[in-house]
């Protein structure tokens, strides 16, 4: 192990990278993520969870939850947190050269040790096989990135069974305008299916000043509306969504989706 050395950029990169997809109560020290990363950085899982420890104390949505991370960290921490943090593009453009030289140096062999310590069905696991592209590897990243800032529950209800969760864009891949604005985990939300096809629809919102449901007058008034719809979604409306760990929604793309998206007349 290397534990007597001080962490490099890439591997301050690296531990930042994945700190994004794993929910904070879960960087433990038998978490089969952290046991990967410790191993391909070849430090300790106690190494890799104080960094991201440390890493957490910048993270102001961590810090408005009462959460406050680890007081101690490197300048290192500091400099790759505010170089990074909502600049998701670059940090996975900058973590992928770095986990793919790391690939090249050990010839494959940490990496085909992944199906070990995820399950197949794993995005994490899926990303972490073959070669390191940007296309895949952005939308894993989004993916993993939102399920860990709601810990994989479903923001307006809290219903939290993996099969019927799934993340969506708050503002749809198709109007972005940026890679950036496809990447950026504050463009997205955790949801169980029936809510995600009401808000992809524009059949519900979240307002951007307190991050409450709104109902659109086309549900409430829709003629096929029945008592289950009613009582699930329509009743939803004005209460608050759960706020997620990391990456609070951006305003922006909550505004463009109550403007755009969303049917707010009948």
């Amino acid at each position: 192990m290397a534990e007597h050395s001080r962490w490099t950029r890439e591997e301050t990169i690296i531990a930042l990278y994945y700190y994004f997809q794993i929910p904070y109560g879960q960087l433990t020290q038998n978490n089969p993520k952290i046991l990967y990363i410790a191993k391909l950085l070849d430090r300790t899982p106690s190494s890799v969870c104080m960094k991201m420890g440390n890493l957490a104390r910048f993270d102001k949505t961590l810090q408005a939850r009462g959460v406050h991370g680890l007081s101690n960290g490197s300048r290192m921490d500091d400099v790759i947190w505010h170089e990074f943090y909502n600049h998701y593009d670059s940090l996975v453009t900058s973590a992928e050269t770095a986990l793919n030289r790391l690939k090249e140096e050990n010839n494959d062999s940490l990496f085909n040790t992944i199906p070990s310590v995820c399950t197949p069905a794993d995005p994490y696991a899926e990303g972490m096989t073959g070669k390191f592209t940007p296309k895949r590897n952005t939308e894993i990243f989004f993916s993993q990135a939102v399920l860990a800032s709601y810990d994989s529950k479903c923001c307006m209800t809290g219903i939290a069974i993996p099969e019927l969760i799934g993340v969506c864009h708050i503002k749809p891949v198709r109007d972005c305008t940026s890679e950036e604005e496809k990447i950026t985990p504050q463009n997205g939300l955790c949801m169980n299916a029936l809510f995600k096809d009401a808000f992809q629809s524009g059949l519900i919102s979240i307002r951007s000043d307190n991050l409450s449901i709104i109902v659109s007058p086309r549900l409430k008034k829709h003629k096929k509306l029945d008592s289950i719809t009613k009582s699930w979604i329509v009743d939803s409306e004005g209460r608050k969504i759960i706020t997620p760990h990391h990456c609070m929604p951006h305003k922006l793309f909550l505004e463009y989706h109550n403007d755009v998206i969303f049917k707010g007349s009948i």
